[in-house]
């Protein structure tokens, strides 16, 4: 027998958990946690707006965002919000561009790091500014926060950091208050998986730094590194794309030539892995199509003095199939 009626406390009960996990211990800081990193985001985006229902501006950084940014912008546009592209290379300053809109100003949305690649951008005087105006910024860390700890959130920040495909949790300085509007609602699992939360030590991040540079440094003839020398990355991975094979048949005859490897530390922007008509548009457009179709993303724990010799084969054989 069931009695079917939800608990409302189980959220705030494991929020409360996760709370307690953190480096950084404060009543007036929000911790909440969400399903997945898009439902926080609308619940964040969201709730400002209903806060400041006076203003009908948003911002976001960048013109090529991936899905779930411009999911927000549709979002906010559908509801006659003016939503604002702001531009790091263009001729006129962050700070110029946000006085132009700051008082019908709710929130700057903006990306950590690019969820494929691990591509990083620096937000911290993008933070500073916002802070400066009593602008919320909003912010998704995908893997960034995984390298390393947790830092406490500035007044008028609102981070969220994807724990799992299943769950995010979303960090909110002492100015954000938000009373979410499905989040109670739903049937959460009350155990909290410390793991989500667990970072390597910096003996360890130097040594993914070395294996990664390493590795990239000595590619098989025919595979191209994605990232010039000094690009800002998270280095919990290895980019490399091969221009003359789809990244989605390397993974997967890889994967068949050398069974011990991992198929879950392997993955690719390839069409022909997604299988998704339109999703990768936002790639598309900043990245050639060769570039996209051949990519290879490697999770350092795959990097070995073993895998440069294997991709090699594994690019031979694929060749040969091709005829």
């Amino acid at each position: 027998m069931l009695i079917d009626i939800p608990n409302g406390e189980t959220w705030l009960e494991l929020s409360e958990k996760y709370r307690r996990l953190m480096p950084f211990q404060d009543e007036r800081l929000q911790v909440q946690i969400y399903a997945g990193f898009q439902h926080a985001l609308y619940e964040a985006t969201q709730g400002l707006a209903q806060l400041f229902s006076y203003k009908k501006t948003i911002a976001i950084l960048g013109e090529r965002i991936e899905p779930a940014i411009e999911q927000i912008a549709v979002d906010f546009s559908e509801e006659s919000y003016e939503v604002v592209r702001l531009h790091t290379d263009g001729p006129e300053s962050l700070d110029a561009q946000i006085a132009k809109i700051q008082i019908d100003l709710i929130f700057v949305l903006a990306v950590e790091d690019d969820p494929v690649t691990g591509r990083l951008t620096d937000l911290q005087a993008l933070g500073a500014l916002l802070t400066a105006k009593k602008i919320f910024l909003v912010s998704l860390s995908h893997a960034h926060h995984r390298l390393g700890p947790l830092a406490r959130p500035g007044l008028y920040d609102v981070r969220v950091i994807s724990l799992s495909s299943e769950r995010a949790l979303l960090l909110g300085g002492e100015r954000f208050k938000l009373n979410p509007l499905v989040a109670r609602r739903l049937p959460w699992h009350p155990k909290v998986n410390e793991d989500e939360l667990k970072v390597p030590s910096p003996a360890e991040k130097d040594d993914w730094r070395q294996r990664i540079l390493a590795f990239e440094a000595r590619l098989p003839d025919g595979f191209e590194t994605y990232f010039e020398t000094e690009e800002a990355r998270s280095f919990d991975r290895a980019v490399i794309v091969h221009p003359g094979h789809d990244g989605s048949a390397m993974i997967d005859l890889l994967l068949k030539l050398y069974p011990a490897r991992s198929a879950k530390n392997f993955a690719t922007s390839s069409p022909c892995a997604w299988n998704l008509p339109r999703f990768l548009d936002w790639m598309l457009k900043k990245e050639a199509e060769t570039t996209v179709r051949g990519l290879i993303v490697i999770d350092v724990q795959e990097i070995d003095a073993a895998l440069a010799g294997q991709l090699a084969q594994a690019s031979l054989e694929l060749t040969a199939l091709e005829g």
